[in-house]
C-alpha cells in the first residue's frame, strides 16, 4: 500500500476531522512517519522497538554460514499490534 492510498483511506474514514488538512500534507506526514520508523529500526542493533498501535520490531544479530565463513547479520521480525477486545 502506498502512502497516498493510506492517506485517502484515513481521510475517507474521518472526513470531519481532516477536512482542513490537504491530501498532500497527510501523505507527507505518513511518508515521514514511515521514514522515521525505518530509521529507528535500522539504527537499532539488537532489542525491541515498540511502536504503540502498530506493533513490535524484534531485532537480533544472528550468526550465519556464508561460503563456509561465519558472518553476523541483523534479523528484524515484526509482530503486529493486536487490539484488545
Amino acid at each position: 500500500m502506498k502512502p497516498h492510498e493510506i492517506a485517502n483511506k484515513i481521510k475517507s474514514e474521518n472526513p470531519e476531522k481532516l477536512e482542513m488538512i490537504s491530501d498532500k500534507t497527510i501523505t507527507y506526514l505518513i511518508r515521514k512517519t514511515f521514514q522515521e520508523i525505518s530509521s529507528i529500526v535500522q539504527n537499532t542493533n539488537e532489542g525491541v522497538v515498540k511502536i504503540q498501535g502498530l506493533g513490535n520490531f524484534n531485532i537480533k544479530q544472528v550468526e550465519i554460514n556464508k561460503d563456509e565463513e561465519k558472518i553476523i547479520v541483523k534479523r528484524v521480525f515484526f509482530k503486529p499490534f493486536k487490539p484488545k477486545k
